[in-house]
């Protein structure tokens, strides 16, 4: 056999909310094994000389947020959620016209971005039988419907490699943050001004001043304030947040003399205050549960204000 075994890989979350692979374009095909012309039988089953077979394998390499994740910080024993190590057989009745699904997901994987390798090869239960390059045993038992472990593997060849990432998002994408560095601050015409967001969200960015698209999108950047010499002189900047499923979410900034205003909200504000003390009696009341009267309801009161107010 001459022939090095491939695949065509496309990863998917949008389609049934899970984090699936769709398998194409696979090559060489499963082979049957014959004697003297006739299929071979074994345990009822028609016997395979060979089959392909995909090691898909990886780690989460960044958060929603996009930052990097030290592979130290992960212990793969007791935190398998940020890890994909599968072993997928194959069905032996694939053709050149398939296209094949499977779930990596199982509604146990980490959101964020994944860096993984994709390995596929050629698998036999007969290996006397088989004169291939590359021989090695698989001993995972970590595939679909099938135990692989057993198989001797050949002429593996790797066709995505650990450079590659790839988004697992399941929420829906948020506006945590807006800001700029000239918020109710007088601007002078070509003045620069720093633009600053958040989205929680896996995806692509593209920035707009006054509806033209600026290079080098990212938060933080920089731009030269447009005329703003007359009192009526109002511009606008704005982010579009793409994400892996090609739902939209934007960061809306205007601007005049009197400074920038952010046009959008954010999605939520955290309240935190290092000296806000609560009595213990509130503290141990349900959540949805009303507020005694006295000075521990009032305080649950403006707490509940507080919060409501931010949001």
């Amino acid at each position: 056999m001459s022939q090095q075994a491939k695949a065509t890989f496309e990863f998917d979350m949008c389609t049934t909310q899970q984090f699936t692979v769709n398998i194409s374009s696979i090559a060489p095909l499963p082979q049957r094994l014959s004697q003297n012309g006739s299929d071979v039988v074994v345990n009822g089953k028609q016997a395979m000389l060979l089959r392909p077979i995909i090691h898909l394998f990886g780690r989460k390499n960044r958060t929603m947020n996009g930052e990097v994740i030290k592979e130290l910080e992960y212990d793969t024993m007791n935190n398998p959620i940020n890890f994909i190590n599968r072993y997928i057989m194959l069905p032996s009745n694939a053709t050149s016209a398939d296209t094949f699904s499977f779930v990596l997901d199982e509604d146990q994987l980490d959101e964020g971005y994944y860096q993984l390798s994709a390995k596929i090869a050629l698998v036999s239960q007969f290996p006397d039988l088989v004169d291939l390059d590359g021989r090695t045993n698989i001993i995972q038992a970590d595939s679909y419907g099938e135990d692989v472990r057993g198989f001797v593997e050949y002429s593996g060849v790797t066709v995505i490699n650990e450079t590659s990432m790839v988004g697992v998002q399941k929420s829906k994408t948020t506006l945590s943050q807006i800001t700029s560095d000239k918020f109710n601050t007088n601007i002078q015409s070509g003045e620069p001004i720093s633009f600053f967001w958040q989205f929680a969200g896996i995806g692509q960015e593209r920035c707009f001043h006054d509806d033209v698209e600026i290079a080098d999108c990212a938060s933080g950047v920089n731009v030269q304030a447009n005329d703003v010499s007359h009192e009526s002189q109002q511009h606008t900047f704005r982010v579009e947040f793409t994400d892996v499923c090609g739902n939209s979410k934007e960061a809306e900034y205007s601007y005049t003399q009197q400074g920038v205003q952010a046009v959008s909200k954010v999605d939520y504000i955290p309240v935190v205050s290092d000296n806000l003390q609560l009595p213990a009696a509130v503290a141990k009341q349900p959540r949805n549960s009303a507020a005694a009267a006295g000075p521990a309801g009032v305080s649950a009161a403006l707490l509940m204000l507080l919060a409501a107010a931010l949001l």
